[in-house]
C-alpha cells in the first residue's frame, strides 16, 4: 500500500501560529523581515501583497483551486493562518491536503530563508 493512500485527503487546516524567529533573524529590521517573507512566499508560489509592515495576503491559484492565507512576521516570530479558499473542501476546520502541504513548504522555506540570514 502506498503511503500518500494513507493521507487523508482532508485534514484539519494547518495553522502556524507564534512560531518563534531563529536566533540567526535576532536583530532583523521589519523591512528585512518583510523582505524575506516576500521572497519566501514567492519562491514557494504565492501572490504576495503587502498590507502593512510585517502583514500579507498570500493567494496562491492552481488548476480550479485557490487559497488566501494572512502572514504576519514580526521580531518575536510569524503565523499563517487561512482566511478563505475555493474548491479545497474546506469545512469545519478542515480543508484538502494540498493547502496544508503548501502552507508548511511556505513554513519550511521562511525558516530556511531566516536561518541562512547574516546580520
Amino acid at each position: 500500500m502506498l503511503a500518500a493512500a494513507c493521507t487523508p485527503r482532508v485534514q484539519p487546516v494547518y495553522v502556524v501560529q507564534d512560531h518563534p524567529l531563529p536566533k540567526a533573524a535576532a536583530g532583523l529590521s521589519q523591512e528585512q523581515l518583510d523582505t524575506i517573507a516576500r521572497e519566501a512566499a514567492v519562491a514557494r508560489g504565492w501572490m504576495v501583497e503587502r498590507t502593512a509592515p510585517g502583514q500579507f495576503r498570500l493567494i496562491q491559484k492552481w488548476r480550479t483551486h485557490s487559497a488566501e492565507a494572512k502572514l504576519l512576521i514580526a521580531a518575536r516570530g510569524y503565523s499563517i493562518n487561512l482566511v478563505t479558499s475555493s474548491n479545497l473542501k474546506e469545512a469545519e476546520g478542515h480543508i484538502h491536503r494540498a493547502y496544508n502541504n503548501n502552507v508548511r513548504a511556505l513554513e519550511t522555506e521562511l525558516e530556511r530563508r531566516l536561518f541562512n540570514t547574516s546580520n
